[in-house]
């Protein structure tokens, strides 16, 4: 607010001004019962007309604002939910505003019992139910370890990725809850080595009704990947596209196989 100021000389001048103004305390809760406390909440407050007042940022902000309605917009990771609020003049107010979210933790492992997928991961969130196309509609991706998904309560698909290995899981979380997930992958690592330079083409071995192997990636050089457990086919071509050669590997769930060509 600006305000007209007569300063008058050899006085002391004394201002008195309303701000016409209240304060209000957010508090952010999980659930019913379970306060927030990561830093990565967010607050905006919206006049009735859209505009953002104040933006600010933890589990607990103060306003203080002219005195009217708001909305309050609190969002945590894919977590976000609207509440309003009514500032009095010359009045505090302390509010809470219930997410209804928890968090997903998804450890991903390369065997049952066997090492965790410590880097190199993909870990997509995914609506649970399909869409029309059978697809699952993507809605946040991480590549820590374990991977945290701050979401609102439900049902969910976790896909975590390696390389070549991919596999979903089903995973529900509660408001006000951490759910840890683990997701098997059932891969090992497929490690070839070949000339500088060649070409590195990876099918499966097994082939499909009309005679043909399904094509599953191609490398340059070397090949040092995670791939699902089964057998593939590895054929390595030259730049001049000479044919160095072609065999079948099998890669077990855990497990490192590795080769050469020829």
């Amino acid at each position: 607010m600006d305000f007209p100021v007569h300063i008058a000389a050899d006085k002391v001048n004394t201002l008195d001004y309303s701000l016409n103004a209240g304060t209000v305390k957010l508090i952010a809760y999980l659930d019913d019962e379970t306060a927030a406390t990561d830093g990565g909440v967010v607050w905006q407050l919206k006049t009735s007309s859209g505009e953002v007042s104040a933006t600010k940022y933890g589990p607990e902000a103060l306003f203080l604002l002219p005195a009217g309605h708001y909305q309050v917009d609190l969002s945590l990771g894919t977590s976000k939910v609207t509440a309003e609020v009514e500032i009095a003049l010359g009045k505090h107010l302390d509010q809470r505003v219930t997410m209804g979210a928890g968090v997903i933790e998804m450890t991903g492992y390369y065997s049952e019992g066997g090492d965790i997928i410590s880097e190199g991961a993909t870990v997509e969130q995914r609506k649970f139910e399909p869409s029309l196309d059978g697809k699952h509609e993507y809605i946040a991706t991480e590549y820590n370890a374990p991977a945290i998904f701050k979401t609102p309560a439900g049902k969910y698909q976790v896909v975590v990725t390696k390389d070549y290995a991919t596999a979903a899981f089903d995973v529900e979380v509660k408001a006000g809850k951490v759910t840890k997930a683990t997701g098997v992958l059932n891969a090992g690592f497929l490690a070839i080595t070949s000339s500088e330079g060649a070409t590195i083409l990876i099918e499966t071995a097994e082939k499909d009704i009309s005679g043909k192997r399904k094509y599953i990636g191609t490398e340059y050089g070397t090949l040092n990947k995670a791939f699902s457990a089964g057998k593939y086919v590895v054929k390595i071509t030259e730049s001049n596209g000479e044919v160095l050669g072609e065999k079948e590997f099998e890669v077990k769930a855990g497990q490192r196989t590795e080769g050469s060509i020829p």
